[in-house]
């Protein structure tokens, strides 16, 4: 896309300053449709997308900083690997380098998971890897059953459903599930 869609470079005095032609989300709206569904993930409607994703490059869909459960987990996981919280400084760094408030980062639902971290949500045993049927990659992850960025129903579960349940209902009561 090229870097002129994102920074701007002025030159005075032998001096080059770089700067973004916005910030946050506002940014990253300029390109990618702003969503306004009522249920919005607390990151998204924060305009902090770079929590979750890199612009520049990136090793996974969608240039997310990390494999989709690895994302969601280091917020919604117990205790997760690789995330450092700092009460002093009330600041959280997870996924490298990226830093959330520690107020934020609490009123994150924390997930009880097996300690493995692949079963436990949304009941005890239920697997969180694996196949998936119903997606186009046939990989089972959070976002088999979440919207990652918003939703019209509440914990962002897609649309076209009456209840949670519908959602279970569309693996479990096909016999593809146990």
């Amino acid at each position: 896309m090229g870097c002129e869609n994102c920074h701007q470079a002025t030159s005075e005095k032998n001096k080059t300053t770089i700067t973004l032609v916005a910030t946050g989300g506002d940014l990253c709206a300029m390109c990618h449709k702003a969503n306004t569904d009522p249920v919005q993930h607390g990151s998204f409607k924060a305009g902090q997308c770079l929590v979750c994703h890199d612009p520049h490059t990136g090793d996974y869909k969608a240039q997310t900083r990390a494999p989709v459960n690895t994302l969601c987990f280091s917020c919604h996981g117990q205790n997760p690997p690789n995330v450092k919280v700092n009460t002093e400084t009330r600041l959280v760094t997870m996924l490298g380098n990226q830093v959330v408030s520690l107020e934020a980062y609490r009123q994150a639902p924390k997930l009880g998971l097996d300690p493995s971290g692949t079963s436990g949500h949304p009941v005890v045993g239920h697997p969180l890897t694996g196949k998936d049927p119903r997606s186009k990659d046939g990989i089972l992850s959070c976002l088999s059953c979440h919207n990652p960025h918003s939703s019209a129903l509440p914990k962002l579960m897609p649309a076209g459903l009456k209840s949670g349940l519908d959602l279970c209902a569309e693996c479990h009561k096909q016999g593809v599930g146990p």
